[in-house]
């Protein structure tokens, strides 16, 4: 679901299109007075338009996950959304805010609404004007963030000139206060690359930022495919996660050396087919092995292992952190209280969005 500002501009459109060339079906409406809707627009009928599109949606959708993305303005009906949903307790699978902003009193005060250097945001309010009053008008994300339990994501340019990047970095920072590390993210886009408020589309990364690790529309189209499908799919972009584990049905003799080299073949070997596509090993048990590594390092560990101690992790974790820092090193630990032992950290539902 697209909830966006204006009406169709050249950059909604392109947005849609990236996310369509993923495999995503895309909705983006235009609220009541935008577009061609008719109707008058106010706050709590942009509100209320969202979602009712919610519920048409989640009709006839079946179990596929419903995520909203708000642009600008939208970023307000989302999280309005998201809290109106939450009321009900129902929860959106995923929200990423694009050019978001405060709240509308903190970002346009009364005094520069009706001037004549208006912003493009204001603009939009000016819109709106015959139909509310501006003191009805607030959107308050930094307020709906603090109730709001859905995984998000933050997009933002550093040069954006009518969202200020302070003010995402403040909404960022309430989320994070509020859910963790786990399900809050933000991605931050140069400003010396020009994208401003609308541009963050052209940006080449974007795809690999949105898109789920493993694409459900993959595991349907999967299905009865022979194993060339499997190797040419691994040239589609989609991140490639080699997973180290402990002994299957291979032959031949297990050393420590050999290990490595069959875990150093696979990888060139996946090099070799998955094109530009990201590569990511993951070690369970046996398979992790911490020495003078550079690459980015994600520790997951049950406090209740009962195999490979906590304690343990967590000084592997602090060797990591003290080379390569925060910015680079990550440890979730899973409470004791779950009961997942050595092997049952796949049984959480906070691992996709943990991983991704």
């Amino acid at each position: 679901m697209c909830v966006h500002s204006n009406r169709a501009a050249h950059h909604r459109v392109e947005v849609v299109k990236v996310l369509s060339a993923l495999g995503y079906q895309v909705l983006s409406l235009d609220y009541r007075g935008f577009g061609d809707s008719t109707g008058e627009p106010t706050e709590e009928s942009l509100t209320t338009d969202a979602l009712w599109l919610y519920r048409w949606v989640k009709e006839h959708s079946g179990d596929s996950r419903v995520i909203i993305w708000g642009h600008s303005l939208g970023t307000g009906v989302a999280t309005n959304t998201a809290v109106k949903l939450m009321e009900q307790g129902v929860l959106f699978d995923g929200v990423i805010l694009e050019g978001s902003f405060k709240n509308i009193r903190e970002h346009i005060p009364s005094g520069f609404l009706w001037c004549a250097s208006l912003s493009w945001m204001a603009t939009e309010l000016l819109f709106l004007r015959d139909s509310m009053d501006y003191n009805t008008i607030v959107f308050p994300s930094d307020e709906n963030l603090k109730k709001m339990r859905s995984p998000l994501l933050f997009l933002h340019s550093e040069d954006d000139h009518i969202a200020w990047f302070h003010n995402a970095q403040q909404l960022y920072q309430i989320a994070l206060s509020v859910q963790g590390p786990e399900r809050v993210r933000m991605v931050a886009f140069e400003g010396s690359l020009g994208y401003l408020h609308n541009g963050l589309y052209k940006d080449p990364r974007l795809p690999t930022i949105i898109k789920h690790t493993v694409p459900d529309h993959k595991w349907k189209e999967a299905q009865g495919k022979d194993s060339a499908w499997y190797h040419s799919s691994l040239k589609d972009g989609s991140p490639v996660i080699i997973y180290l584990h402990g002994f299957g049905d291979s032959t031949g003799e297990p050393t420590e050396e050999s290990l490595t080299t069959d875990a150093l073949w696979l990888y060139r070997w996946v090099k070799e087919h998955s094109g530009d596509s990201r590569v990511i090993i993951w070690g369970h048990s046996l398979g992790t092995g911490l020495k003078k590594m550079r690459s980015p390092l994600l520790f997951l560990h049950s406090e209740d292992d009962h195999i490979a101690w906590f304690h343990n992790a967590q000084q592997l974790y602090q060797i990591a952190l003290s080379v390569q820092g925060p910015e680079r090193v990550r440890m979730v630990a899973f409470e004791g209280s779950l009961g997942y032992l050595h092997n049952g950290l796949y049984k959480d539902p906070r691992l996709p969005t943990v991983i991704k």
